[in-house]
């Protein structure tokens, strides 16, 4: 299991070995995924290559899911090839990358009395917490609970943020919690 943005934490790891080989065993995970030789933080890549032509002593590697993997559920095979040797598939158990947590807030706003306010959808008056990344949203939807019109009363009104959309973000990989500003 990972959330959005962070890697797995506890990586599943197989072993692999080889003899009469005339290349290293290439190994490529499904997509989602990223390998390693090394059981730490680093050297995890799209493929690996073990050993080279010849023998290849037992070499454990280690398979996590990738930080930049979408949410989602992942499965499928890891492919262990080598130059004139069968393929070896081993099979990956289903793995979750859950949508990591995202803070849309409302900026608040003084708006004088005699002047109408425009709210809606393109709005850019928010601050958000929880992006991964250099994501961006490029607006919100924002409403208020009245106080728009040029003639409305003074006081405090509730402005509700709504429908993040645009940017390098994805929806999709977050769960979003709006809170409101003032008006």
């Amino acid at each position: 299991v990972a959330v959005y943005g962070s890697a797995s934490t506890t990586p599943a790891s197989f072993n692999v070995s080889g003899n009469n080989l005339t290349a290293g065993i290439l190994i490529t995970p499904p997509a989602g995924f990223e390998v390693s030789q090394t059981s730490g933080e680093s050297g995890y890549a799209a493929t690996q290559t073990v050993g080279s032509a010849g023998a290849v002593a037992s070499t454990t590697v280690y398979l996590r899911l990738a930080a930049g993997t979408a949410s989602g559920t992942y499965s499928g095979n890891v492919v262990c090839s080598s130059a004139d040797a069968n393929p070896v598939a081993v099979a990956v158990p289903s793995s979750v990358v859950q949508q990591a947590p995202l803070s849309i807030t409302a900026n608040d706003i003084v708006k004088p009395f005699g002047q109408s306010l425009t709210l809606g959808a393109g709005q850019t008056g928010f601050s958000s917490i929880g992006l991964v990344g250099a994501e961006t949203i490029g607006s919100v939807t924002l409403s208020a609970n009245g106080g728009t019109a040029a003639d409305a009363a003074p006081g405090d009104y509730t402005l509700t943020p709504s429908a993040a959309t645009g940017g390098s973000f994805a929806p999709g990989n977050y769960t979003i919690s709006y809170k409101t500003g003032k008006l």
